[in-house]
């Protein structure tokens, strides 16, 4: 998802005109910390750059950035661990941040870019994660006091309490910039402001609404579920399909619950065998995280489809999945992956991410 939005953003004609401009000038860029592509324009604009995020900075942001922590004392934001880790917490900490420090400069940052490469470079070789420890002066993070780990921070490190609790005012006319800042929004809208951009488009919008067209089954990735819609639109069933193992909330919906106290949250660094606090650890955070999918993305998802696809009538997105999925196919890794119990409407493939699949025939 990250790779195709921001390519997404960068070959748009107007986007790319403005951003290969060379009679422009910034005295700044201010960039969300992902995606990493868009820390090439302090590099193409000769300016400094300044990082946001709307959560805790990140190990990855703070070694950086020349702040670094101790991999066995600052706890990794992505981890349910309290501030004091035991034994086993320090190791889990440690070799997940490694490993997805690893996975970061390994994968994501080249991947980003060859997209710099593609369409801001022009053609020239680029190292971003070089670029991030040169050029960045500084990383505007957002805290919450009493949950936030406490940690060494160098001047280069703002904190700031609440920046997700109340909407920024906007910049009064006088000092709204015609050319001079660079602000790209955070992933934290990421999910809504992509579907809303396919939905949108004329083409789609018209095809989708086209009342003549028949279609005998609706193939839909699960995230976003917006999409899901069109199989009751178009009156036929619905196939998700997912480049990863299907979630806890995509199973249930199925009628394939797997209990919390034994399936393991694939969002968790957690084994197959799963002690008396992981235990609670992932029951908790399934329901959390099943809370937050139902109560929050499916309602902003279902507003887009009452906007682009349902003529202004409401929809219930989790009713519509439970009754229109037919089959789920997911992909897997054997040997890895949790062995769990299945119904005959979820098919498990090994091995979708390794190689491309072959075009249809003509």
């Amino acid at each position: 998802m990250l790779q195709n939005l921001t390519e997404e953003i960068l070959k748009r004609p107007e986007t790319n005109a403005f951003l290969n401009d060379s009679s422009l000038n910034f005295d700044v860029v201010l960039a969300e910390f992902v995606p990493p592509a868009f820390f090439y324009l302090s590099e193409k604009f000769k300016c400094p750059l300044i990082q946001m995020t709307s959560m805790p900075a990140h190990i990855i942001t703070l070694n950086n950035i020349g702040n670094p922590n101790h991999l066995l004392e600052t706890v990794d934001g992505n981890l349910p661990f309290g501030r004091k880790l035991n034994v086993f917490e320090k190791v889990v900490n440690a070799v997940y941040t490694f490993l997805f420090n690893a996975q970061v400069q390994g994968i994501l940052y080249p991947l980003q870019a060859e997209l710099v490469k593609k369409y801001l470079s022009h053609g020239e070789d680029v190292d971003l994660a070089a670029l991030e420890k040169d050029k960045t002066s500084l990383v505007i993070s957002n805290v919450v006091p009493g949950i936030t780990e406490v940690h060494a921070k160098v001047p280069a490190l703002i904190e700031v309490n609440g920046l997700h609790l109340t909407p920024p005012k906007p910049l009064p006319e006088d000092e709204v910039p015609s050319n001079g800042l660079i602000l790209w929004k955070g992933i934290t809208t990421m999910l809504q402001n992509l579907t809303e951009e396919i939905l949108k488009r004329p083409e789609t919008n018209a095809f989708l609404n086209d009342s003549s067209l028949n279609f005998d089954v609706v193939l839909a990735e699960f995230v976003p579920p917006a999409f899901f819609y069109l199989s009751e639109k178009f009156k036929c069933p619905l196939i998700q399909m997912t480049s990863m193992p299907a979630h806890i909330i995509t199973l249930n919906n199925i009628g394939n619950p797997n209990h919390l106290l034994e399936t393991v949250d694939g969002n968790l660094p957690f084994g197959r065998k799963l002690n008396v606090f992981e235990k609670v650890v992932n029951a908790v955070y399934t329901f959390l995280f099943n809370a937050q999918v139902q109560g929050i993305l499916y309602p902003l998802q279902a507003e887009l489809v009452k906007k682009y696809l349902s003529h202004g009538e409401d929809v219930d997105l989790a009713a519509l999945e439970k009754d229109k999925t037919s089959l789920v196919i997911s992909n897997v890794v054997p040997g890895i992956t949790e062995v769990h119990a299945k119904v005959p409407a979820l098919i498990e493939v090994n091995g979708l991410h390794l190689t491309p699949p072959k075009p249809l025939p003509e």
